[in-house]
């Protein structure tokens, strides 16, 4: 019996995944690679992969995966003229991208996994100095 591949099995089919701030509960993307494909795109190809898609906050996201083994891929622009922005295997930090960007990410493994869990995280708001956020003063606490 042949089984078809999974619905994100090529970048037109990518499934959005949430970006949660560092601190937040983070919201899993579950993917498999069984039955899927090799796709040809820059940065290699890979036996099975399926895609995921979401909007970057900023300029730094982490990739989160719950399986060891696999490949991370992280392009910009549309599908059919993707550039390849990282290459990586397992969890990753990437860097320098556009804050409002879509951008896309291809999981691949040379293996099935009937399911992963994909996480994007991004840092919190006030990272920097520069964002830093006045905690509010407790007068009752406070000696004068």
């Amino acid at each position: 019996m042949c089984s078809s591949p999974a619905p994100n099995d090529a970048c037109a089919g990518a499934i959005p995944i949430e970006v949660i701030e560092s601190r937040q509960p983070a919201v899993a993307a579950q993917v498999s690679t069984k039955n899927a494909t090799s796709s040809t795109v820059p940065c290699g190809t890979i036996n099975r992969d399926v895609w995921l898609t979401f909007v970057s906050p900023g300029t730094t996201v982490t990739v989160v995966s719950d399986q060891a083994g696999q490949t991370l891929k992280l392009f910009s622009g549309s599908c059919g003229s993707l550039t390849c922005v990282f290459s990586a295997t397992f969890n990753n930090v990437y860097t320098g991208l556009t804050a409002g960007a879509t951008y896309y990410l291809k999981v691949g493994t040379n293996y099935d996994f009937p399911k992963q869990n994909i996480r994007v995280f991004a840092p919190p708001t006030n990272d920097e100095c520069i964002d830093a956020v006045v905690a509010p003063r407790d007068q009752r606490r406070c000696r004068c």
